[in-house]
C-alpha cells in the first residue's frame, strides 16, 4: 500500500513577507511617496486653467468649465455662471465641486454659485476660443505655404479651405 501524502505548496514571497520584522515594515512605509493633491493657485485670473486640474469628469466638469472664479479664500469659494448653467447644478454637482476643493484646501469650504448675466472667459469659452484659432492659424499656413501654392497653380487647383484641420498635439499644421 502506497499512500501519497498531500502536496503542500509554500508561496515564497508569503512567506518572505510572514517574516519581515516590524522595522523592516515601517522602513517601507517611509519610502512610500504620499500622493498629494496639486495645489493650485485658485486665483481668477488662473481659473481657465487651473478648473480642470480639480478631478472632476463627466457632467460636473462640463459644468464646472462654465463657471467663472469671483474668490476663493479658507471658507469661502465664489463661483458665477450664467441663468441656464445654474439650472443644471444640483445637489450632487455642488457637492463634488466641493469635495474637490476640499481636497486642495485640505478642508471643506463653502460653495457659493452665483447667477450673472456678464461673465469673464469661462474655460469652455477660453477653450474653444484656442481651438478656432488654432483652426485659423492652420488655414493660414496652409494656404500660405509655397508648395500647397505651387501644387495648386501647376495642375489648376482648388484647396477646400473647409477641410483643413490642425494636427493634434502640436503647434503645426
Amino acid at each position: 500500500d502506497e499512500t501519497t501524502e498531500p502536496a503542500i505548496t509554500v508561496d515564497t514571497h508569503m512567506l518572505a513577507d510572514a517574516t519581515r520584522t516590524s522595522e523592516e515594515e515601517a522602513e517601507d512605509t517611509e519610502n512610500e511617496v504620499e500622493e498629494q493633491p496639486l495645489r493650485l493657485s485658485l486665483s481668477p485670473d488662473a481659473w481657465v486653467y487651473e478648473s480642470h486640474l480639480l478631478g472632476l469628469n463627466g457632467m460636473t466638469a462640463s459644468l464646472l468649465a462654465q463657471t467663472v472664479l469671483i474668490s476663493a479664500s479658507t471658507n469661502e469659494i465664489i463661483l458665477a455662471t450664467n441663468p441656464h448653467t445654474h439650472s443644471l447644478i444640483n445637489d450632487m454637482h455642488q457637492r463634488r465641486i466641493t469635495e474637490a476643493f476640499a481636497t486642495q484646501l485640505g478642508h471643506s469650504a463653502v460653495l457659493v454659485v452665483e447667477v450673472r448675466d456678464d461673465l469673464a472667459e469661462t474655460p469652455e469659452q477660453y477653450r474653444l476660443r484656442l481651438s478656432q484659432e488654432r483652426l485659423a492659424l492652420a488655414k493660414k499656413q496652409f494656404t500660405e505655404d509655397p508648395f500647397v501654392s505651387a501644387l495648386t497653380e501647376r495642375f489648376d487647383a482648388t484647396v477646400r479651405i473647409e477641410s483643413i484641420e490642425p494636427r493634434d498635439g502640436g503647434t503645426h499644421v
